[in-house]
């Protein structure tokens, strides 16, 4: 069963490779600020009853227009996870257990298109 779906344009830029980490914590790039804010914006305005708080699977397909800068598939994973839990839709990314994702290229509008189904009751243990 599907518990949420949609879809966030532009480039997901890589998170992790985009901090400077300072005494204080990290300052996170340009890029990645905006992309997270404007991710934030949609996600809110889609909303969601009841955070997700149960086992669930994320499929994630990244949409790239070429292979210029091509990212690895795990590292572009993190700032959908991290998005989708500050805006509400996941209560904490503990819960996805199991993550499917890929990269398509050639895509005319670069996008991330996320899908998260629920596992069952089986999955608790």
């Amino acid at each position: 069963m599907i518990l949420f779906k949609t879809s966030i344009p532009g480039r997901v830029p890589v998170k992790k490779n985009t901090a400077k980490v300072f005494k204080f914590g990290a300052v996170y790039s340009k890029a990645w600020k905006a992309w997270e804010k404007e991710a934030l914006h949609l996600l809110r305005q889609q909303g969601i009853k009841e955070p997700i708080s149960e086992y669930c699977q994320m499929k994630l397909t990244f949409y790239l227009k070429n292979h210029q800068w091509e990212p690895d598939v795990s590292n572009v994973c993190e700032g959908p996870q991290d998005v989708l839990q500050k805006a509400n839709i996941l209560t904490d990314d503990k819960y996805i257990k199991k993550l499917l994702a890929e990269k398509n290229f050639n895509a005319e509008e670069p996008r991330v298109e996320i899908e998260i189904h629920s596992l069952g009751s089986h999955w608790r243990n």
